[in-house]
């Protein structure tokens, strides 16, 4: 499905409202994203689908594979990561070793996040268990 930022944001801003509501693994139940599903439906502008509750489940698996590339990333020794500024790669040295990083890990996922940082990392940080 089609998702505009807006509809991402709103999700989001969801899940974390409903935080108590996920699982172990951070998922949510279904009645969960259905009510997710229902929140975003004024939202709709024409552009895609209108949301149901197993596109709001789908969204949510892909926006946690992000998050999980992120902090896979994140917890090797000697990188750098800025919700503003992502990786921040910043000359030739740093360019070979982001390069290296990206072709051991066989993704291109982290490869948005160079020298941007995603919007959505805290709060989704703040639905997963510690």
């Amino acid at each position: 499905a089609r998702w505009t930022p807006g509809e991402v944001t709103a999700l989001v801003d969801y899940l974390h409202d409903h935080r108590a509501e996920r699982g172990e693994a951070g998922n949510f139940k279904d009645t969960t994203y259905n009510a997710a599903a229902a929140a975003l439906r004024p939202l709709y502008n024409n552009i895609g689908a209108i949301k149901t509750g197993k596109m709001v489940g789908s969204k949510w698996a892909a926006l946690k594979a992000t998050y999980n590339v992120i902090e896979s990333y994140r917890s090797q020794s000697g990188v750098h990561w800025g919700n503003d500024c992502g990786a921040n790669i910043q000359g030739e040295d740093a360019a070979a070793l982001w390069t290296q990083y990206l072709e051991r890990k066989g993704s291109t996922a982290m490869k948005p996040f160079r020298n941007n940082g995603w919007g959505y990392y805290e709060k989704i940080h703040e639905i997963f268990p510690s």
